[in-house]
This record gives C-alpha cells, sequence and structure tokens, in this order.
C-alpha cells in the first residue's frame, strides 16, 4: 500500500473516523448537489492511483476547446466545479471541464470546456481536468457489457419479500458506477486499465452475487445477517475501495472476523461456476469484498443510493498529499489565445 495512504488511514484510526452527525450533513449536501446518478456525476482526471493531486494543463488546449463557450474557450470567472460541470452539461459537444485551481496564474474557479480529452502536462499549470459522467453513461457500460455474456444467474430480481425491482437494479448501477469511476476525487478503477476492462465485462457475474447477498433465503438473512458498521468505516472504505492503489488484502483488513467468514462461504458459491473462477484469477476480489462491505453498511442495500461523501468531503477527510503548484512555469494554454 501506498505510504501516503497508510498515513491517512491511520489518522482516521486516530481521530476515529468521523462523527455521524458529519456523515448525516454530508448526505443531505450530496442529495442537493449530485446528478441523479447519486454519484457526483463528474471525475477528476489528475488525480494519480493513491489520491495525489497533479496539477497541470491541457497541452492540447488549442484543438481540444471549444472555442464558442466563453471567451476563447474559457469562462473567466469563479463559477466553481458546480458551475463548470453545468457548463459542460449544457453544451452538448462537452466531454471534459478544467477548472482553475487557487493560488494560479489564472481566475479561481475560471472554467474551460474539451470536445476531446485532455493531454494533460503533469507539473505546468495550475488546472484541474474532469470528465463528464452520467447516469446514462454507467446505464450504457452496465447493457453492453450483459448484452455480451451468455452467464445466467439463477436468482432474478427483486429479492426478497416487498422489494422492488428498480431500487435495487438501480443500486447496484451507482455501486458499480462507483467503483470504476470513483466519489469524484478518488478514481475508482483506474482508466484504461485490464481492471477497468474486466469490472465492466464481468457485470453479469457481479450482479449475480450481488443478488446472493440480497437473498431472503440464507440462514441467517440478507447478507448474513451481519450488522452495518457504517459510521466506524465509511471512509475507510472509500479510501480503499475508490483508490486503484489499493488491493484485497487492504479491502480483506476492513472487515471482521464474522465478515470475512460470511465472505468466504459466499466465494465457495461463487466458484462453483467456471465464470467467477475465470473472473478471480483475472481480476481478483478487491471488488467483491468491497461490493459485500458497503452493501452490509448500507443495511445490506435499504437505500436508493450507495451512501458515499461528496467529492469536497472526501478530498478534505481523506488528507492527500499537496498539488504540485508548478509556479513560475510556462503554461502552453498561453500559446493558445490565454
Amino acid at each position: 500500500m501506498c505510504c501516503a495512504m497508510r498515513v491517512v488511514l491511520l489518522n482516521l484510526a486516530t481521530v476515529g473516523l468521523v462523527h455521524a452527525a458529519f456523515l448525516r450533513q454530508d448526505r443531505r449536501s450530496a442529495s442537493s448537489s449530485s446528478l441523479d446518478l447519486g454519484l457526483p456525476g463528474y471525475q477528476q482526471l489528475n488525480i494519480n492511483a493513491d489520491g495525489r493531486i497533479q496539477g497541470g494543463t491541457c497541452i492540447n488546449f488549442a484543438s481540444a476547446r471549444i472555442s464558442s463557450a466563453g471567451t476563447d474557450g474559457i469562462f473567466d470567472e469563479n463559477l466553481g466545479i458546480n458551475g463548470c460541470k453545468e457548463k459542460c452539461r449544457e453544451e452538448s459537444r462537452c466531454t471534459e471541464f478544467m477548472l482553475c485551481a487557487p493560488g494560479g496564474n489564472c481566475t479561481t474557479g475560471a472554467c474551460g470546456l474539451l470536445k476531446e480529452p485532455c493531454l494533460m502536462h503533469p507539473t505546468v499549470g495550475t488546472w484541474d481536468v474532469y470528465r463528464l459522467i452520467s447516469l446514462e453513461d454507467c446505464e450504457n457500460e452496465v447493457a453492453a457489457s450483459e448484452g455480451g455474456s451468455d452467464f445466467s444467474c439463477p436468482l432474478e430480481f427483486p429479492i426478497g419479500y416487498g422489494k422492488k425491482k428498480d431500487v435495487q437494479e438501480n443500486y447496484f448501477l451507482k455501486l458499480h458506477c462507483g467503483l470504476l469511476h470513483g466519489n469524484g476525487f478518488l478514481p475508482g478503477a483506474q482508466d484504461h486499465t485490464f481492471n477497468e476492462r474486466r469490472l465492466k465485462y464481468y457485470v453479469k457475474e457481479l450482479k449475480c452475487l450481488y443478488a446472493f447477498f440480497l437473498d431472503d433465503k440464507q440462514d441467517e438473512g440478507p447478507c448474513g445477517g451481519l450488522p452495518s458498521q457504517f459510521g466506524e468505516r465509511q471512509i475507510k472504505w472509500e479510501a480503499t475501495c475508490m483508490s486503484a492503489q489499493e488491493t484485497a488484502h487492504d479491502a480483506m483488513q476492513l472487515m471482521d472476523d464474522d465478515e470475512k467468514n460470511y465472505y468466504y462461504r459466499m466465494k465457495r458459491k461463487m466458484t462453483t461456476s467456471q465464470a467467477f473462477e475465470t473472473y478471480l484469477t483475472l481480476n481478483g476480489e478487491k471488488e467483491l469484498m468491497c461490493m459485500q462491505i458497503k452493501l452490509v453498511d448500507d443495511s445490506c442495500g435499504a437505500f436508493k443510493d450507495p451512501r458515499l461523501l461528496t467529492p469536497k468531503a472526501a478530498q478534505k477527510l481523506l488528507k492527500p498529499r499537496e498539488k504540485d503548484s508548478g509556479k513560475g512555469l510556462p503554461d502552453p494554454m498561453q500559446d493558445a489565445g490565454r
């Protein structure tokens, strides 16, 4: 595990994580500021796998910018991240947006819209770059993966008496999207890696495991009757499960003995299927453990959305190392009319 992230987790343990009142307040702010996704609706791209912000600038800004947006592609005012995100959503060609970070040689909160991926110089400039993610994007990823596999799950939604199919399926969609794309601060499965591709390809198998967790015909009941540890574990879960740097071993350390025993029982069921055996061989167990832990902490998926910190709270509580400011270095955007 990265040394910086170990320090983060030790700090969290020392301060006792975060008070339940703060988490309730954070969830209220998340519900008012997030998109219909139940997640922030964007993924910060200049964050490395261990949560370090790498400030920079787009060296291809001249070709990537939407020049008709603002002045030469820049809204030179303090729009902030939500204002910039909305500008991007309103512009049909916008796929990414960039935001001027505090202390830079630009107006803090200024915004640029991009129609093609930013090629980021990791040390020059003071701009942060974000990719827009919508619920439709995640639905399309899941639909494409489900259509490409012949795996058949023996369980069908809804699972359990009085449960609603759309609620259970939407919870899985949002949790899967979060594991893929992160919480708006930590990146989830790192982009363009085999891990990301396999998470997308094996959606049916992961969804079936989710159904087995919810199954109320288990001896102990749904999720093995395990009690939620949300208040004590939420930040540790995000620091581990939303970071591409952390491993299955790190996820296992989040579980108590009862949860480990339950996971091993579920794993024995899974490995009777060749599809799961192949998935475990190729991709390991981290996301499977993370799914179980999250479901348990959300009272076996009793909520409409997975309960996640807002990106602002995650950035504050996970305490990443300081950004490389790049002050005094030339900014290639200046050569593109800035």
